[in-house]
C-alpha cells in the first residue's frame, strides 16, 4: 500500500515565500523591460524578457514577457518567424493565460498579412476559430471581427465577410477599423453583386467618418462606381488641366500607370517621368535609364518599376532578389504584376514564357506559356495577354487556369488594366479602341478614339485610378491623356 507523504506546514510556507518572490522579481524586471522598450531601448528590454523566459518559466509573468517579445518582433523587427515562435509558445505552454487569445489573433494577423496561398489563410481562419471557442469573452473579439471579415473577404466568402465587418460597426461602432470595415463591406457587396448596396455603404462611410482617410477614397470610388449604375457608361470627357495633356510633352511616351496614392508614372524614350494628382505629394525623381520598361502596382497598390532585368518597388522595405531559376535569370523582361499576395508574376522574351516568384524572390512555378506578351493582375486573379495579342489567359489564386469566355471582337490588344472594382479596360485596334469588360466577358462599352473626337494620335497604354478616370499614353503625340 503507497504511504502518501503530507509535507510539513512549514516547508509549505518557504514553498510559496519562494513562489511569492519569484513572482516579484519577474514582476520587476518585466517592469524595467516595458520602461526601456518605451525609451527605445531595445536590447535592455529583451535582455530582461528573455530572463523572465527562461529563469521564471513557471510564474504568470512568462506569458506576458513572451507577448511583449513577440509583438517587438512583430512591430519593430518586422521579423514574422521570430514573432510566431513566441506566439505559438503562449499557446502551447499558457493556454489558460489570459495572453493565450492575443497570441491567437496575431498569429492569424502574421499570416493574413504575410501568407502566400489560400490555404494558409484559411488556416488563418481556424485559428481564429479555435480562439474564439477557446476563449468567448476574450478582449480581442473587435479585431477579430475585423480580421475574420478581411480573411473571409480574400477568400470570396462575401457574405460572411459582410456579417463581421457588419458586427464590428454595429457593436463597435467606436473602434478604429470601422472606417476601413466599411470600405471593405464595399468590396464585399460588390462582389456578391449589389452595386446599390457598396453605394450606400460607401455613402455612409462619407457621412459618418468624413475626415478620415477611407472617405476620401470612398468618394473616389463612388465617382467609378456611379458610372456602371447608370443607364450606360458616360462619354469620356478630356480633362485639359491634366499637366500631361501638353502634344510633345514626352518623347514617343510607352507606358503610364497611376497609383493608388495618385502617383502617375510615364516611360518614354528618356527614361522614366513621375508626377501626382495630390498637391504637395512627394513625388520621386525620374529616371534615365533606357532599361526601364514600364510599372505595375504592389500588392497596396503602389508604384513598381519595371526595368529590363529587375523589378524595383519604391518600398525600401521591399526586394524581389536576382528572379532566377535553377541558374537561369531574367535578362528580357517585357512585364510584371503582383497580385495580393505578394507574388510576383513576370514576362519574359529570353525565357519565352511567365514565371512566378513568392514575395521575398524564390521561383514558384513556370507556367509554360508560348511568349506572352503582357501580365497584370487583379488582387488574386493573374491575366495574361497571349502571343497573338488577340486573347486572354487567366489563373486564379491557386494558380490554376480560370475558364474564359466572351471577349469578342478583341485584336491588336496593345495594354490592359483594372480598376478597383475589377473591370477590365482594353486598349485595342492598335491603340484605336478603348473596351471596358466585366471579367465574365460581358461588354459594358466601347469608344473608337480615332473618330475625330478626341486628340490622340496613337494610344499605346492604358492606366485607370480609383476614381474610374482613364490614362492614355499617345506615343505619337508626345502626351498622356486624362479622362473623366
Amino acid at each position: 500500500m503507497r504511504t502518501i507523504m503530507m509535507l510539513p506546514a512549514w516547508m509549505l510556507l518557504i514553498c510559496a515565500f519562494g513562489q511569492a518572490q519569484n513572482n516579484d522579481q519577474a514582476e520587476r524586471l518585466l517592469e524595467n523591460a516595458v520602461t526601456f522598450m518605451n525609451a527605445g531601448k531595445y536590447k535592455e528590454a529583451l535582455a530582461d524578457l528573455d530572463t523572465i523566459i527562461n529563469s521564471f518559466a513557471d510564474t504568470p509573468t512568462a506569458s506576458r514577457a513572451l507577448l511583449q517579445m513577440g509583438t517587438y518582433y512583430l512591430d519593430v523587427e518586422q521579423n514574422y518567424d521570430k514573432a510566431l515562435g513566441y506566439f505559438s509558445q503562449i499557446q502551447s505552454r499558457y493556454a489558460g493565460s489570459e495572453e493565450a487569445p492575443a497570441a491567437f489573433f496575431y498569429k492569424a494577423q502574421i499570416v493574413e498579412d504575410q501568407g502566400q496561398t489560400p490555404a494558409q489563410l484559411e488556416e488563418a481562419v481556424a485559428d481564429l476559430i479555435r480562439m474564439s471557442n477557446l476563449y468567448p469573452n476574450n478582449a480581442w473579439r473587435l479585431e477579430a471581427n475585423f480580421l475574420f471579415g478581411k480573411l473571409n473577404l480574400r477568400l470570396n466568402d462575401y457574405d460572411l465577410a459582410l456579417s463581421h465587418f457588419q458586427r464590428l460597426e454595429f457593436f463597435f461602432n467606436r473602434s478604429k477599423r470601422v472606417p476601413l470595415a466599411l470600405l471593405l463591406s464595399a468590396e464585399a457587396a460588390f462582389k456578391r453583386g449589389d452595386a446599390g448596396q457598396a453605394q450606400l455603404i460607401l455613402a455612409r462611410l462619407q457621412r459618418n467618418f468624413g475626415t478620415s482617410e477611407e472617405a476620401e477614397q470612398a468618394g473616389r470610388l463612388l465617382r467609378s462606381l456611379n458610372r456602371f449604375t447608370q443607364g450606360r457608361y458616360p462619354n469620356l470627357q478630356l480633362d485639359t488641366a491634366f499637366y500631361g495633356a501638353t502634344p510633345k510633352q514626352f518623347a514617343s511616351p510607352a507606358a503610364v500607370l497611376i497609383d493608388r496614392d495618385n502617383l502617375v508614372g510615364v516611360v518614354d524614350n528618356k527614361g522614366g517621368h513621375f508626377g501626382s494628382l495630390t498637391p504637395g505629394a512627394t513625388v520621386p525623381n525620374g529616371t534615365s535609364s533606357r532599361d526601364l520598361r514600364g510599372f505595375t502596382r504592389d500588392r497596396n497598390g503602389r508604384l513598381v518599376l519595371v526595368y529590363k532585368d529587375r523589378i524595383d518597388p519604391l518600398d525600401s522595405t521591399l526586394s524581389f532578389g536576382s528572379l532566377s531559376n535553377n541558374g537561369e535569370s531574367l535578362g528580357d523582361i517585357r512585364a510584371a504584376a503582383v497580385d495580393h499576395f505578394g507574388r510576383l508574376f513576370v514576362v519574359d522574351d529570353d525565357v519565352r514564357d511567365m514565371w512566378a516568384f513568392s514575395r521575398d524572390g524564390q521561383h514558384i512555378k513556370s507556367f509554360g506559356l508560348n511568349r506572352p506578351k503582357l501580365v497584370r493582375c487583379y488582387q488574386n486573379e493573374i491575366w495574361v495577354l497571349n502571343n497573338d495579342s488577340d486573347t486572354f489567359t487567366a489563373f486564379n489564386a491557386e494558380l490554376d487556369r480560370l475558364p474564359l469566355s466572351g471577349f469578342n471582337n478583341l485584336s491588336d490588344i496593345k495594354d490592359f488594366d483594372f480598376d478597383a472594382f475589377g473591370h477590365l479596360y482594353v486598349l485595342s485596334s492598335k491603340g484605336a479602341v478603348l473596351s471596358i469588360w466585366r471579367r465574365d466577358g460581358t461588354a459594358l462599352y466601347s469608344v473608337n478614339l480615332k473618330d475625330g473626337t478626341y486628340p490622340l494620335k496613337t494610344a499605346e497604354s492604358v492606366t485607370v485610378d480609383l476614381s474610374g478616370a482613364v490614362y492614355l499614353a499617345d506615343r505619337r503625340g508626345g502626351a498622356v491623356y486624362r479622362f473623366q
